[in-house]
């Protein structure tokens, strides 16, 4: 009887736990996916290998990936990931070296993806939001830890978690940081050990900070003052809008990005590589002005005199800036109208757009042309021969 009235009462005081706190989140026992140093695959059959790469298909949602293999890409494929109550991230990297983590979608996690012990790693074009798990305090996008260096985060948006990016560990050197998108990251954006530096811009382009109150009095869609983020840190060319990327397609194995600052919405990106042009849609409010700041890589498009730049087929003036590898070019339009939204066509024009081969209407042409010659070359030789009738 007394051993009854005993669970009875624990019962009772665990009921009224759960009610008092509601919030409290119950960990599961965390499925857990490895791809071990040998190549190998553990945890499931949702994981593509081609070499090197390993391409995430739908069906790991909840799931943690550690991966132990160095000299290897994880490709997310835009595959949604998260929803994952364990401690640790739901991509973790340990004790590797030369690693890619690209285009993956993370969300609701403590923390997305974590680095530890590893060296020479790119976290490009992911997204990472929801990283808030309120029951452990250091939930983040990114977590850099033990001896972690040589860090590239380019191209993410980290948006909407309880910090964006922490580095906690003195060991952790040389991490470069840029075109990310911070974006409501409701404790702070980065969190980083006093007398640590890191590298916030490419010394043309920084990051977008949902932070920033800065101003852009000449409209080039870089503010004019730094983003200070702490006494040894600062962003030099913070973006004064979201920054986003379009891809362009995969030209001799290279995969080409146009990415473009704006404070109107992009869309309906086209690029024609047999017709030297890029084309957008930009949508705002009427009676307002929008500026447009894209960067067009050289292989991808070049001119060999003046860029032609059309906003619904009028010619508008765009300044023009380049280096080595890149065009940047900025421009201002204005939406018109009385009621809701209006939308406008930028087309950017060039002389050179690669792919620098024959296109599909001139190949027949060229083979027919081959075949001709060699023809003709194989009745001279009979003709000399005296073989020919």
């Amino acid at each position: 009887m007394k051993r009854s009235a005993s669970i009875l009462a624990l019962l009772l005081i665990l009921g009224s736990a759960l009610v008092a706190s509601p919030n409290v989140k119950i960990v599961k026992a965390e499925e857990t996916i490895y791809i071990r140093a040998d190549g190998t695959v553990e945890g499931t059959d949702k994981i593509h290998r081609d070499g090197d790469v390993y391409t995430l298909k739908p069906g790991i949602l909840g799931k943690r990936i550690i991966v132990e293999k160095s000299d290897t890409v994880i490709d997310g494929n835009g595959t949604l990931l998260g929803h994952h109550t364990g401690f640790g991230g739901v991509i973790t990297l340990q004790n590797v070296r030369n690693v890619m983590i690209k285009n993956c979608i993370i969300k609701d996690c403590i923390y997305g993806i974590e680095l530890n012990s590893s060296s020479h790693i790119t976290l490009l074009n992911n997204e990472i939001s929801e990283a808030d798990m309120s029951m452990f305090w250091p939930a983040s996008a990114i977590y850099i830890k033990y001896e972690t260096s040589n860090i590239n985060i380019i191209g993410n948006d980290i948006t909407n978690n309880k910090w964006g990016i922490i580095h906690c560990i003195e060991e952790s050197t040389n991490l470069v940081i840029h075109h990310n998108n911070f974006v409501e990251n409701y404790k702070k954006d980065v969190s980083i050990l006093p007398e640590f530096s890191a590298t916030w811009d490419d010394c043309k382009e920084g990051n977008y900070w949902s932070t920033y109150n800065g101003e852009d009095s000449d409209g080039d869609g870089i503010g004019d003052a730094p983003c200070v983020i702490d006494g040894n840190n600062q962003d030099n060319y913070p973006f004064i809008a979201p920054i986003t990327f379009f891809d362009a397609g995969t030209w001799g194995g290279e995969n080409y990005k146009v990415n473009v600052v704006s404070n109107s919405t992009v869309s309906d990106f086209v690029f024609n590589p047999e017709d030297p042009r890029i084309q957008f849609n930009v949508t705002g409010a009427r009676w307002t002005s929008g500026f447009f700041r894209v960067t067009i890589p050289k292989e991808l498009l070049s001119t060999e005199t003046d860029w032609t730049v059309l906003v619904d087929n009028s010619p508008v003036n765009a300044s023009v800036e380049e280096n080595e590898n890149n065009t940047y070019l900025y421009f201002t339009y204005h939406f018109t109208g009385y009621y809701g939204q209006s939308t406008k066509t930028i087309e950017i024009i060039g002389t050179t757009a690669i792919p620098e081969f024959p296109s599909w209407t001139i190949i027949p042409l060229v083979l027919i042309a081959t075949f001709a010659l060699l023809l003709f070359k194989k009745r001279l030789s009979e003709r000399k021969s005296g073989n020919y009738l």
